[in-house]
């Protein structure tokens, strides 16, 4: 989950991105070096090829809740 401004979002990329770093809106997999977008999911930086799921959640207590 990468965390900018107050909005959080996660991704699926199949990689866990809790090793990842967050530049601005760029996160970086820890597993690949792939970068993604965190507001639309796009690859930004390979060697991943493809987009990944990203969507708005919320923190409610120690969970995770997709955002309405």
């Amino acid at each position: 989950m990468a965390s900018n401004v107050g909005v959080k979002v996660m991704l699926d990329t199949g990689c866990s991105l809790a090793k990842g770093t967050l530049d601005g809106t760029t996160v970086t997999c820890g597993c690949h070096g792939s970068q993604f977008d965190v507001a639309n999911g796009a690859v930004l930086r390979g060697p991943a090829c493809r987009a990944v799921r990203s969507r708005v959640v919320q923190v409610q207590g120690d969970l995770l809740a997709e955002a309405s």
